[in-house]
């Protein structure tokens, strides 16, 4: 004899919660991940846009001090006209695009 009219929850009913629980957890997690991902990635792109910038700053004297380990910079000095000249420098963080920044320096 069974009662019909009997209070909570059936065995299914927990089980399709648990699982929709589990799902939201799950793309919570995913989103904090790629969140941290596009923060870090962002960080590391604004100091090399500062260190770029500070390295045209200290032309001609190279500050060598400002580049993290690992990470690599260019320098490339074209010949605008005739007492000018173009100065490109490139920085180049770890698994991230050169950043690329451009002064005319004259006499």
């Amino acid at each position: 004899m069974s009662n019909k009219n009997s209070m909570g929850f059936s065995l299914i009913e927990v089980m399709i919660a648990s699982s929709l629980f589990s799902i939201i957890i799950l793309g919570f997690t995913s989103y904090q991940q790629s969140l941290i991902y596009q923060h870090h990635y962002l960080s590391n792109r604004l100091q090399a846009e500062q260190i770029a910038f500070e390295l045209l700053e200290s032309y001609p004297d190279l500050a060598n001090h400002i580049i993290p380990n690992d990470w690599q910079y260019n320098l490339q000095i074209d010949l605008y006209n005739r007492r000018c000249k173009m100065v490109l420098v490139t920085v180049t963080p770890i698994n991230i695009k050169p950043v690329k920044q451009k002064r005319l320096f004259c006499n």
